[in-house]
């Protein structure tokens, strides 16, 4: 009576503890989502076992066939019921194990104990006996030489048991005079721990610890198949409890009946990722054109499009009758981060938008108002660029990562504006060119072929290379002129795209930018540089590569006339005459009302189709589907068309400052 009471207080004693434990750490949020941790003893196996070894391995052995049966039967079956081809993987399933122990048709190991223990002369031979009677014939279990043990066949190895103690422990001696002697104490907690019913009316005999531990595992049971389970597996080094001893063979041992091994290969063979088709294509239908925002078919034929249209090889994905399978968790990685890609856009796209439309404060809106106060009496305006929208950006250059590596080079820089320009050489002959403006400097960029390599010992290409065999273009920088170096800019009075550079030591840079007015307007915002307006200029060009260091002098003359793109030979050596389509007069205003950059429905239609979708600032965009992860190449068969840039990569560094 004293033990079963001191073990009684203890138990109930560690009940409390966990009680309020749970009471301090709950949160008083309506959710049905929470996080549980178990941890329970492990495997036990000791010289001499006995009860309590029992029922530890016994929760052991039913928590392995929650396992099994989340992981390794629920898996195949699940490629089952969906119809997806599979070769199925044997394992051993520990079912009939934990039946061998809690059954009670025909009676497992716990109800034979319980009904020995309602005999007033049952004993634990009698209980052994009982064991040999009834089920000696099962497979996992048998019966040594001694009088006084049986074997179990657990999913971790045999384990033999001592019946020693086994119907005294299962008993529960604490009847209802110990309560009631627990329940006078002067010890106001000791009393709390004791809440039972002792009343005549309740007549009921106590559990046995079997059925106990059977109604706790049920429950437990219960609460993890409601849960989504992961595991931890601890696996013991050596049976001895040493540091710095490895024992192989109890760790193969181990991982064999854990089934680690089979659930490794179910894995491995099996899909990583499984989704319901609607959940599938509420998720990523961003991805495709043929799904979003107008759903063409059915929820199966939208995943196909959308895996499609996302390049996935057709070995990673399977169809079952209402999920879609994925096989390698990088394929999902690969569709992760192009629906971040498409999000990402669509948020730039609408704050883009958004500020076609916002306040007088717009970054843009001042850019505007700034460029057409330097130019304003002072030069004639086309009528088309009066009201057109500044954008700063006409390359795409905050997703270029290849021309943020060019500005890189020379420090910390941000790209202020990019657009496709003309240059002009000491013979007026125009190239094209990619001008990008930052806060220190302009880059003068081209598109080069990356020719083939000469044969060996040439020096010299004899002929010209065919176009055929060029491969892959790039950028190459073929000026770069500091802002701090500009002396001033000298630009017509009349309604041409020509802008002169003068350039302290050096030769000056002639240049013709549809968007000049904006172009300036930034860069005299990151310095102050003078504007002349001239109809007559003298420039200083550099002479062809064998006069190095030589500069010559060229005379620049505009004029009214047929509207000439190009500059013509005037009447003098190193005259060129440039002639220019009457345009709006000088005092002429654009429209800046409260609407300052309302747009055409045209213009912005043609905007949204040169949107490119692009990985977030700090995110590479990723083209990964398989295991050994790629990244973008390089484009290949021809020059970049379009708008003055190679292809997109990655976002680069870079932008127009201030814009929210």
């Amino acid at each position: 009576a004293r033990d079963a009471l001191a073990k009684t207080i203890y138990s109930r004693l560690f009940d409390y503890i966990i009680k309020r434990i749970n009471q301090s750490m709950s949160c008083n949020l309506q959710s049905g989502v929470i996080i549980g941790v178990l941890d329970i003893y492990g495997f036990e196996i000791f010289q001499k076992n006995g009860f309590e070894q029992f029922c530890i391995n016994f929760v052991n052995e039913k928590l392995q066939q929650i396992f099994i049966e989340l992981t390794l039967k629920a898996e195949q079956d699940e490629y089952d019921r969906e119809q997806i081809p599979w070769k199925h993987i044997d394992y051993f399933n520990n079912k009939i194990c934990c039946d061998l122990i809690e059954s009670k048709r025909p009676l497992g190991i716990l109800p034979i104990l319980d009904d020995v223990c309602n005999f007033p002369q049952g004993s634990d031979q009698k209980f052994l006996d009982k064991l040999a009677q009834s089920i000696s014939s099962h497979a996992h279990l048998s019966f040594p030489s001694s009088r006084t043990e049986f074997t179990i066949k657990h999913y971790a190895g045999d384990v033999t048991y001592n019946v020693d103690g086994f119907l005294d422990k299962n008993k529960d001696s604490l009847f209802t005079d110990l309560i009631m002697l627990a329940q006078s104490s002067n010890n106001r907690f000791i009393t709390a721990l004791f809440p039972d019913d002792t009343s005549n009316s309740n007549k009921k005999r106590p559990d046995t610890a079997s059925v106990t531990i059977r109604r706790s595992v049920a429950e437990l049971v219960e609460a993890l198949s409601r849960c989504t389970p992961h595991y931890v597996r601890c696996m013991k080094p050596n049976d001895n409890k040493q540091p710095s001893n490895f024992d192989k063979n109890i760790v193969m041992h181990q991982a064999k009946y854990l089934a680690l091994l089979e659930n490794v290969r179910v894995r491995r063979a099996g899909y990583a990722f499984r989704k319901e088709y609607q959940k599938f294509y509420l998720r990523y239908r961003v991805c495709s054109s043929r799904v979003y925002p107008q759903l063409q078919g059915d929820m199966r034929d939208a995943a196909q499009f959308i895996l499609e249209d996302s390049n996935m090889p057709k070995e990673e994905y399977d169809f079952g009758t209402t999920k879609i399978f994925i096989r390698h968790p990088e394929t999902v990685f690969a569709l992760e981060e192009a629906r971040e890609r498409k999000l990402y856009d669509y948020a730039v796209r609408i704050q883009d938008f958004f500020g076609l439309f916002v306040g007088t404060n717009n970054h843009f809106y001042q850019l505007r108002l700034a460029g057409n106060q330097f130019v304003k009496g002072k030069k004639e305006r086309r009528r088309m660029s009066l009201d057109r929208p500044y954008r700063s950006d006409y390359i795409e250059f905050k997703d270029n990562n290849t021309l943020a590596g060019i500005v890189e080079r020379y420090g910390d820089e941000g790209i202020e504006f990019g657009d496709s320009i003309f240059t002009y050489d000491y013979q007026f002959k125009p190239h094209r060119r990619i001008l990008v403006l930052t806060n220190e400097a302009i880059y003068l960029l081209g598109i080069v072929p990356r020719l083939p390599p000469l044969p060996p010992g040439q020096k010299k290409r004899k002929e010209p290379v065919n176009p055929d065999l060029i491969t892959e273009w790039y950028y190459g920088l073929h000026r770069r002129i500091l802002l701090s170096d500009l002396r001033c800019v000298a630009l017509s009075k009349l309604a041409d795209d020509f802008v002169v550079f003068h350039i302290n030591n050096q030769h000056d840079q002639l240049i013709r930018c549809r968007r000049k007015t904006e172009f300036l307007a930034v860069m005299r915002k990151q310095k102050d540089v003078p504007v002349n307006f001239l109809n007559d200029m003298t420039l200083n060009l550099k002479a062809r590569k064998k006069k190095k260091g030589v500069l010559l002098q060229a005379n620049l003359v505009f004029q009214k006339g047929e509207g000439l793109i190009e500059p013509s030979p005037g009447p003098v050596k190193r005259q060129w005459i440039i002639h220019t389509k009457p345009g709006e007069p000088a005092d002429t205003q654009p429209h800046m009302e409260m609407k300052k950059f309302e747009v055409k429905r045209e213009q912005m239609a043609h905007r949204s189709t040169h949107q490119t979708f692009n990985a977030p600032p700090s995110q590479p965009a990723r083209q990964a589907v398989s295991p050994q992860r790629t990244v973008p190449t390089p484009q290949r068969g021809g020059p970049p068309r379009g708008r003055g840039g190679p292809p997109r990569g990655g976002r680069g560094r870079g932008g127009p400052r201030g814009r929210g």
